[in-house]
Formats: structure tokens, C-alpha cells, sequence
């Protein structure tokens, strides 16, 4: 299982980035997946990767990752499928 956040937050809502990237991680465990890329996090926005990963790891206990430019993430099929 995988799940990919893609959201861009206007500058209004600056001040709920946090809350928004915590709330993709506890999509994600409410989902089962085993992995969450978080993708399209502005720039705009102060505090590096590893702070966002750590804000939607607070509710998932699964890999997450902010998503980099060209990178390619294998999404492997179920046995049988």
C-alpha cells in the first residue's frame, strides 16, 4: 500500500502547513499504507524535509518521504496481480 500527498497551501493558509502535512500522515495510517511521499511543499515555506517528515511521522507509522524532483518511487504490485 502506498499514498502520495500532493497539496499546495496558499499563503493564507501558512500558518496550518503543519496541521495539513500531520493530517496527510494520519491519512495514510488510516489507509494501511506502508509508505507516504509527500509532494508540492512550496519553497515559500521555512524548515527543511526532514521537518515535514517528522510532522506527518507524529501519525504514521509507516516510511515517509518528501518526494524530490526526478525522483522515480518503485510501486511494486501485490503477489498475484
Amino acid at each position: 500500500n502506498e499514498a502520495v500527498d500532493q497539496r499546495t497551501i496558499s499563503e493564507s493558509d501558512f500558518r496550518r502547513a503543519r496541521e495539513a502535512i500531520r493530517e496527510a500522515g494520519e491519512i495514510a495510517q488510516r489507509a494501511g499504507a506502508k509508505r507516504l511521499a509527500l509532494t508540492h511543499i512550496s519553497s515559500r515555506y521555512p524548515g527543511d524535509a526532514s521537518g515535514h517528515e517528522r510532522e506527518a511521522g507524529a501519525s504514521f507509522d509507516g516510511d515517509c518521504f518528501v518526494a524530490e524532483d526526478g525522483r522515480t518511487i518503485e510501486i511494486p504490485f501485490p503477489d498475484g496481480e
